[in-house]
């Protein structure tokens, strides 16, 4: 049995865990300092658990064994040395040491079966535990409890949150800042209206009625329950008509929101992304929690964006709803909001041009109008001399008189007045970036699959 130091041993987190099985009295055989050693055959172990845990054979694929293709990856000596774990005068010795633990002498079979040179590529996806046990979560959410449940709770700690750690392949983080001095400066917001009473009430108070709305009136959506405020913006006025779905012939009122403080948000597309800590050993098991929980969060980058249809948005909305209660609570987190990309409005080659943005509630306060300043909105504009008329929206501000602006949005002592204490001002109102669209006519893009009809033999 051949023995190595730890000196010769190049993984850290290996010597570390191999240090105790040195012995004093026997030599390494691959350096001359004649350092005491442990046993390659323990090496060999640990390389066996590593290629279990993180690798999956290839010469048995379907390319492989019918059209003779050359496997995905890599040998076992070629793997052994991508581990980078021994010296290249080792390499040898320890792929067999390896190929021993594989042969069953009871069975007289072997682990990979009758193949003398497997290949193993590294796993593409080792979601498979944590997605069990979000969808436990999922299940126990929908049949059990809502809030307060401690399964939900620890799913998402595990899952969702280390964020503030996390890196993309590129050394960027996965929460992004948003706001003065950023990339994302500006939000638009679109709102339906059927009925020009309801667009001219709007208009005459853009803050509060083309912002977000007032806790306790909205409805239930991705990432709020009913009641809950959250702002549903996008990056481009487009994006934000196609997300709200219009009928043709109604009009939609699209303004324009300056981020006016700093934000943070959670981009999903990072989460697709996500690296392993380039310092974590393959050896160290924390790696296996650490890549299956990085597998599952390209799987959840995906989840989150998946059309809901209408019919079942209760059942849809309660996960995303959930995860943006605890991303929008956690205290390391400190997420403030969630960007997306929008499946809804693409350019004609299919690529999305611009982002979905929901501000969670703490960052979802637009900036009220001066207290006492009223506003008129008007519009149509009639013709002089005649009964015609063309559609001409405007408003009319009226700002309060300077000794009446230090006054209080809300009555004091009010629940608004306590809600806006805890939400600073977030976003503020462009007034002059207010466009009315006529929704004349909405494209739908199919892709058609024509029903094969079969009958049986003598009926044709």
């Amino acid at each position: 049995m051949s023995n190595i130091c730890m000196s010769c041993l190049k993984d850290p987190f290996l010597r570390q865990q191999l240090a105790g099985k040195v012995d004093a009295g026997v030599p390494c055989e691959y350096c001359e300092q004649g350092n005491p050693a442990a046993p390659l055959f323990e090496v060999a172990w640990e390389c066996d658990r590593v290629i279990d845990a993180h690798f999956e054979p290839t010469h048995e694929a379907m390319a492989v064994v019918i059209y003779d293709r050359t496997p995905a990856g890599a040998d076992l000596e070629e793997t052994l040395r991508r581990l980078d774990v021994v010296p290249e005068g080792a390499l040898g010795e320890l792929k067999e040491c390896v190929e021993s633990l594989w042969f069953d002498r009871d069975s007289t079979e072997w682990k990979y079966g009758d193949d003398e040179d497997p290949w193993f590529d590294r796993k593409r996806d080792m979601s498979a535990p944590v997605s069990r046990a979000w969808n436990a979560m999922e299940e126990s959410l929908l049949e059990e409890a809502r809030h307060l449940n401690p399964k939900a709770q620890g799913v998402l700690d595990e899952v969702l949150g280390e964020l503030t750690w996390d890196r993309t392949e590129d050394g960027k983080h996965v929460v992004a800042e948003a706001g003065p001095g950023s990339p994302v400066v500006r939000l638009f917001r679109a709102r339906v209206f059927q009925s020009d009473d309801e667009l001219q009430e709007a208009l005459s108070r853009p803050e509060d009625l083309l912002g977000t709305p007032a806790p306790g009136i909205g409805k239930a959506n991705r990432m709020n329950a009913r009641g809950q405020p959250a702002f549903y913006g996008a990056t481009h006025p487009q994006i934000a008509i196609a997300e709200v779905r219009p009928p043709v012939g109604s009009k939609v009122a699209v303004a324009a929101f300056d981020i006016v403080r700093p934000l943070r948000l959670l981009d999903l597309r990072s989460l697709a992304r996500i690296q392993l800590d380039s310092t974590l050993s393959l050896f160290d098991p924390r790696s296996i929690d650490r890549a299956q929980r990085r597998d599952f969060l390209r799987v959840l980058s995906q989840l989150m964006v998946v059309p809901v249809m209408p019919d079942h948005e209760h059942r849809g909305y309660v996960i995303t709803q959930v995860i943006a209660d605890y991303l929008a609570t956690h205290p390391r987190a400190a997420v403030d909001g969630i960007v997306y990309p929008s499946v809804q409005a693409k350019d004609p080659s299919g690529a999305s041009f611009g982002d979905n943005v929901v501000l969670f509630p703490r960052a979802s306060r637009v900036r009220p109008a001066s207290p006492g300043s009223t506003a008129s909105a008007y519009l149509w504009e009639h013709e002089e001399d005649g009964p015609g008329r063309r559609f001409e929206p405007q408003i009319w501000f009226n700002d309060a008189p300077k000794e009446q602006t230090s006054r209080p949005s809300f009555p004091t002592g009010t629940p608004a007045d306590a809600l806006a204490t805890r939400r600073p001002v977030a976003l503020e109102l462009v007034r002059d970036q207010i466009e009315i669209h006529e929704i004349l006519d909405v494209a739908v893009a199919t892709y058609p699959e024509r029903v094969r009809v079969r009958v049986p033999e003598g009926r044709r």
